[in-house]
């Protein structure tokens, strides 16, 4: 039995053509590769702040709708006080005074500036207007008035944005 060998030859020029394309194709797909990764990962974080946004926007609209709350209760016992007593006590008003604007302060703490704004005002309003005075005013009504219709409209503007808010930020996902 006999081998024989033939001579492998490899042409160079062929060779050289075949390596410098092969790497050239592997570069091209790293590159694609690369920048699909990037893509996708800038898409993916983007996604994530969009989704902390509503994230927030939700966080933020609980608070203050709980802060609302209280600040409406006191505020409703309040005015119930007031409508069940035509001769009351200055000093149990002055209480309940005292416990509104506590919650206006502490709605204050969380709320939009014009919302805080308008909690205290209506607090500072009631304040006056039972607030024994020599000549009385009819301008603290007014004001009281004007005050409560002002609070009102503001916290529902407010709740309005966070809505608009929180649907942008759902629009970016």
């Amino acid at each position: 039995m006999t081998i024989q060998i033939k001579e492998f030859s490899v042409d160079e020029e062929k060779s050289s053509k075949f390596g410098i394309d092969g790497i050239v194709k592997v570069l091209l797909t790293s590159v694609l590769a690369a920048v699909l990764g990037y893509l996708a990962a800038t898409a993916q974080i983007r996604k994530d702040v969009a989704f902390e946004k509503v994230k927030y926007s939700v966080a933020e609209e609980k608070i203050i709708r709980e802060k609302s709350e209280v600040y409406f209760r006191k505020y409703s016992q309040l005015i119930n006080f007031l409508d069940q007593n035509n001769h009351f006590e200055v000093k149990k008003a002055k209480v309940l005074v005292g416990e509104v604007r506590t919650a206006a302060f502490e709605l204050a703490a969380y709320a939009p500036p014009e919302l805080a704004k308008a909690a205290l005002e209506l607090s500072e309003s009631m304040n006056r207007a039972i607030t024994p005075a020599a000549v009385p005013s009819v301008n603290d009504a007014i004001s009281l008035h004007n005050n409560a219709s002002q609070l009102y409209k503001t916290f529902y503007d407010q709740l309005q944005a966070f809505k608009a808010q929180t649907n942008a930020a759902l629009d970016e996902i």
